[in-house]
């Protein structure tokens, strides 16, 4: 009889930790649903407001604390995505060989050890690969340089992307590094890009050209990948940077 009623009490407690089992397993499943519909539902805002997309580590940085003294270039050229990477080179080649025939007792400015001109290409990415890819934030730049004399960084050099199209190419030509004395060769490094805001920017190419006035030797670095740069907080002071690395090749000789 105690046996037959140890089974009752079993067979009554399996029943109820079942029924518990059942309730949680009930809430857990609704809790998952709320959660799935609560991130659809983030997901989709986070789109529709484009989001945060900075892939550098280094957003939120204050690099760049005087933006409206930054230097700029002389000459700048955009070209579409369709026009052949051929095309893009020879147009702009002959638009600065162009600018410094019109510079008056300029033309051999950058044959002198004392001054180096140079450009930076900057590609968007493709709105077809993700939309809102360009820019209307402030974009700036480092370059940094190796001299017989040792190293040297430009001051912060002013870009205009601002409304750039995804896809295309733009180049910034007319930057100049002024040094102190004058030096036996020098080579492109590596450089530092800058956004400024939280106008979220996909960059494809970004790269620095240095020739001589001959145009027979030239020094540059090209970096070339997808990086996306942005920042969380909205303010004058804020930056986000990608550092190329030192990548630079070849040398230029004087």
């Amino acid at each position: 009889m105690k046996n037959h009623h140890l089974k009752t009490i079993a067979v009554l407690f399996i029943g109820l930790l079942y029924m518990v089992s059942c309730e949680k397993s009930d809430l857990t499943t609704e809790t998952n649903q709320i959660l799935e519909v609560d991130e659809v539902n983030n997901s989709s805002v986070a789109e529709q407001n484009e989001g945060f997309r900075s892939t550098t580590g280094n957003h939120g940085g204050g690099v760049l604390e005087n933006p409206e003294i930054l230097v700029k270039p002389v000459l700048e050229m955009s070209f579409d995505k369709d026009v052949p990477e051929e095309e893009v080179r020879r147009q702009f080649d002959a638009a600065v060989q162009n600018h410094k025939s019109k510079q008056s007792g300029r033309q051999n400015k950058n044959s002198t050890s004392k001054e180096f001109v140079f450009s930076i290409r900057l590609k968007t990415g493709k709105e077809e690969e993700l939309n809102q890819s360009h820019t209307f934030g402030d974009v700036a730049a480092h370059i940094t340089f190796e001299t017989n004399a040792g190293y040297l960084v430009t001051d912060g050099l002013r870009i205009d992307e601002a409304g750039n199209i995804p896809g295309e190419t733009r180049y910034h030509y007319g930057f100049s590094m002024q040094v102190n004395e004058p030096v036996e060769w020098v080579r492109v490094v590596n450089g530092v890009l800058h956004l400024n805001g939280t106008d979220g920017w996909l960059v494809k190419e970004f790269g620095c050209y240095m020739f001589n006035a001959s145009w027979d030797q030239f020094s540059y670095f090209n970096s070339v990948r997808d990086v996306w740069l942005d920042n969380t907080i909205d303010a004058p002071n804020v930056w986000d940077s990608y550092y190329t690395g030192d990548i630079g090749e070849e040398t230029i000789y004087f």
